[in-house]
Formats: C-alpha cells, structure tokens, sequence
C-alpha cells in the first residue's frame, strides 16, 4: 500500500505598504478570501503562514476586520500556524541591523495584538538569508527559519527532507522549500503528478497572491489535491515533529529567487542590489543617507514619523520593480516606476522629516531629483511610444 505523501504549504501573504486601496482590494477580494474560503470548506488542509505586520494594519485600517477574525479562528482551531517576520518586508541583509530588529518587534506586537500569537518559526522577506541575519534570529530565540533550497549549499536539488537542519552552534532549526513545487501553482503540480512518485515530504512555499490573484484555479486543482486521500497536509511544526535525523549546517547567503551561477560570482541579492544598476545605486545612497540620520537623531521631535518613512520606503518592492528581471511566470517583467517612485518619495520624506543640516538634505534632495529623472527617462526610451 502507497504511503502518505506530505504537503507541507508556506504561503506568503504581503502588499507593498505603500499598496492603495484598490490594490488591497483586489487582492482580498481574489486571494484572501478564496484562501480562507477553501480552508474553511477543507478543515483537513493545514497550512503555515506569514501576515506581513503592515498588510495586517492595512486590512483592518482599510475595513477588512473579517479577514483578520476569520485568520483568528482558524489558528484558535490549530488548522494553521502563523510565524513572525520583518514588519515591512525589507532585504534583511541589505539592511542595517537596526531595522532588522525594529521591525522584528514590530511584527511581534502585530502578531500578540491582533492574533494573541508567540510564533515559533520565522519567515525572511524574499528568503533572503546571511549569516548576520540568522544569528539575530537565533538570539531572538526562534525555533525555526524557512529558507529556499539553494541557501543549503548554493546549489539545487540538494536537500534531504528526512532530515531535520540546524543552524550550526544554535538550536534554530532550517526548513528549505523545494524549489520544483514552488515555481509553479504547487496545487496544479501535485495534482498532476502521479502519488506514486510523490516523495514523502513536499515543502513549497510561494506569495499567497499566487491564490486567485495570480493564478485562478478554475480547474479546482486545490480541492483535488485536498481531497486525495494519498495527500495530507501539515504545518511546519508538525513536520519538524516527523525528523528524527538531524545535521548542522551553516547555509550559505542567498535568496528564494538566487541562481547558481550569481552565488557563484557572490551576486547574492541582484534583484535589489545590482551595482551594474544605476537606479539600485541612487536608491541605496538615499537609503543609506535615511537610515543613518535617523538612527543619529534618536530624539527628534519628529522621529516616530521619519522611522515610519522609512520602514515603509525599505520595502523590497522599491528596489525589485526597478531589477527589470523578467521571470517569465505569471506577470510581466519586474519594472514598474511608480512603484519605485512611492518608496523614493518614502526615504526622501525620512530625511525630509528629520531636523537636521540642510546640507544633508540638498545632498539627499540632489540624488533623489536625479533618480527620479533616470527612472522616468529609462521607462520612456524602453517603453514610450
């Protein structure tokens, strides 16, 4: 007789905190609560999950409180398992490390606020994974860290899901999600794939958007793969529960999106950090300039708004619609100007915020004029009429 399969699901829930209101409901009408729906129908799927902290405060400031409750139910009935992360979704390594650790507080408060919920596990915006990060995580005394496969080694199709991973000299223990059941709609591969060649543990992890945002399911391959009764799904907890071999390892630095080859040259986080870019270079001098003035003038009068500015301008999407990587899945190529304009405008209002020398600000002023000028004229000889 087939043995059980294991779907072990990580779904990504994050809007850009500079998301406007349509954006917010499109994403909520699609996905979140098609989402929801399915996991209210199907009380066998578990799932593990991350509410990015800003897009929990924009679904209940925007009037989206039943999603948030219908959430809430779900964990109280231990269907689903909620992990912490960075508030804002940042690059953590790309980051000082006192965001890292503001927005680690951040989330925390969200998550005790609005779930009463202590995570075990953690999540890193983009998996982007260093060493820095994962001592910081291992100090904050999380259980465990989800990482994408290559962060193993720098290489895919390398990892033994039987056995349990752990950060070496810690107790953090490493998931990795496959990368072959990620990259597509996991539900549509799985149900198309004979169980019979199913391995026994199957990590994927995706954006949450993936659900009915980005891909309908129309075919109902969900329900196929939650009706199959070859296939169970469980949290990340209770796979971790199933290890009994286990092996310390010290993952290399990377991210859910990293090939092999740009580890290889050390080019770890190309998406949002391309010195062959010269919008990532413009962005990263406004942004280096924020961070630093702000953790310079702790006492501003203005300081809990400029923090504000630049927690939101930090968001990863500012520095990856300006990669202009075309991933040839689900969507257009990553380029989108405004959207690297809102976080723009988010670091130059930090600086602008701020009391402090006003030549500091004409620098800041300078670089964010001449990045607004390239953005705009790179779109428009690429793409202009």
């Amino acid at each position: 007789m087939k043995k059980i399969s294991y779907w072990i699901n990580f779904l990504h829930f994050y809007l850009p905190p500079t998301a406007e209101i349509n954006q917010i409901s499109e994403a909520t009408q699609k996905s979140y609560e098609w989402i929801l729906l399915m996991a209210e129908k199907y009380p066998n799927w578990r799932f593990t999950f991350n509410l990015t902290g800003c897009l929990t405060q924009a679904l209940f400031e925007k009037g989206y409180e039943k999603i948030i409750t219908r959430f809430k139910n779900l964990l109280n009935r231990g269907q689903i398992e909620l992990v912490d992360s960075l508030s804002h979704h940042p690059i953590a390594p790309l980051v000082d490390k006192t965001v890292v650790e503001r927005q680690i507080k951040k989330q925390q408060e969200i998550n005790k606020n609005f779930f009463n919920q202590k995570p075990k596990g953690f999540f890193l915006p983009e998996m982007a994974y260093s060493e820095k990060i994962g001592k910081i995580l291992a100090n904050y005394g999380y259980q465990w860290l989800i990482l994408d496969e290559i962060s193993l080694n720098g290489k895919l199709d390398k990892v033994d899901y039987n056995i349990a991973y752990f950060l070496k000299n810690t107790n953090l223990k490493i998931i990795f999600r496959s990368r072959r059941w990620s990259l597509d709609y996991p539900p549509r591969q799985l149900a198309k794939e004979s169980t019979e060649n199913l391995p026994n543990f199957i990590i994927s992890a995706t954006d949450a958007e993936l659900y009915g945002l980005r891909f309908v399911d129309f075919q109902g391959w969900l329900g196929k793969v939650l009706e199959n009764p070859k296939i169970k799904t469980i949290t990340i907890d209770e796979y971790l529960k199933k290890l009994t071999k286990t092996k310390y390892i010290k993952p290399k630095t990377g991210n859910w999106e990293s090939l092999e080859k740009e580890l290889n040259k050390k080019f770890s986080f190309v998406l949002w950090q391309n010195k062959n870019n010269k919008i990532h270079n413009l962005l990263w001098q406004l942004a280096n300039i924020a961070t630093e003035q702000l953790k310079q003038n702790p006492n501003d009068i203005n300081y809990h708004w400029a923090e504000k500015h630049l927690d939101r301008g930090l968001a990863s999407c500012t520095f990856w619609w300006a990669s202009n990587r075309d991933f040839k899945l689900f969507g257009a190529p990553a380029w989108h100007p405004e959207e690297v304009e809102k976080g723009a405008l988010e670091l130059i209002k930090t600086i602008r915020t701020l009391a402090i020398n006003k030549d500091i600000k004409l620098k800041a002023e300078k670089i964010y004029h001449q990045l607004k000028y390239l953005l705009w004229s790179t779109h428009w000889k690429k793409y202009g009429q």
